[in-house]
């Protein structure tokens, strides 16, 4: 009987989160056609006004490009149809090359990106690398967005009790406790929970889709705060091989 009045959600959410996946899927075709025609455009523009109208056209498809992926990256992992693998991999290693696609950002901004590993410069894991590199890639961005010029984020590797362990810290405003226990909830905006309103949004997706790509691999991804300032966000994956 409870399965039978069950039914009738399970068929409506399996409705919604197939037609999450079809509208992204199809918006990106025509995003991508707008965005080609903004380039187009955009040189052949003598008016400055016109040239800052086009280089925000193109701007705002990326952003919308970049939020139908999340949708369709989500709308997989709820139907479990998302390929992650479970394999060993170096994950020093790919904290190493995640944290070079940042270091220009970070150079620019005022800031300084940092990465502290093993001794033996080795973390075996066993997972998904390439979804390892999305997940850091949304903590550092994460991080790098909330902490003030002329701060640190630091990237941090280990093994310990059987897991492969990656730490990103910053030197931001840290959580407000009464948000910390909802910063991986889908749509939620980090920015409800720091005190610094002038940074920058973002969907409020990241950190819940990098939150699931962890659990996808057998893994959990979990936030705190530091003592003095600053947020802390750890991944934790299984030890390889």
């Amino acid at each position: 009987m409870s399965r039978r009045a069950m039914r009738p959600m399970r068929d409506a959410f399996e409705r919604q989160r197939t037609f999450i996946a079809d509208a992204s899927h199809e918006l990106k075709t025509p995003l991508t056609l707008i965005r080609a025609d903004a380039e187009v455009l955009a040189p052949a523009l003598k008016d400055p006004d016109d040239r800052e109208l086009a280089d925000d056209l193109i701007a705002e498809t990326d952003r919308m490009n970049t939020l139908l992926s999340d949708l369709l990256t989500l709308a997989r992992l709820d139907a479990s149809k998302l390929a992650v693998d479970r394999k060993p991999f170096d994950l020093a290693n790919t904290m190493a090359e995640t944290t070079e696609r940042f270091d220009a950002r970070a150079t620019a901004e005022g800031k300084r990106l940092q990465v502290r590993l093993d001794p033996a410069d080795e973390i075996p894991a066993r997972g998904d690398a390439r979804r390892t590199e999305q997940i850091l890639a949304a903590l550092l961005d994460n991080a790098l967005r909330f902490t003030p010029p002329g701060g640190f984020v630091t990237l941090e590797g280990h093994t310990r009790d059987g897991q492969a362990l990656a730490t990103v810290t910053d030197t931001g405003p840290g959580i407000a406790s009464e948000h910390l226990p909802r910063v991986f909830d889908r749509f939620y905006r980090a920015e409800a929970a720091r005190t610094r309103s002038e940074a920058g949004g973002g969907t409020g997706l990241g950190l819940s889709i990098a939150r699931d790509l962890a659990r996808a691999q057998g893994g959990d991804l979990t936030a705190a705060n530091l003592p003095n300032s600053g947020a802390s966000f750890t991944l934790r994956l299984p030890a390889g091989p």
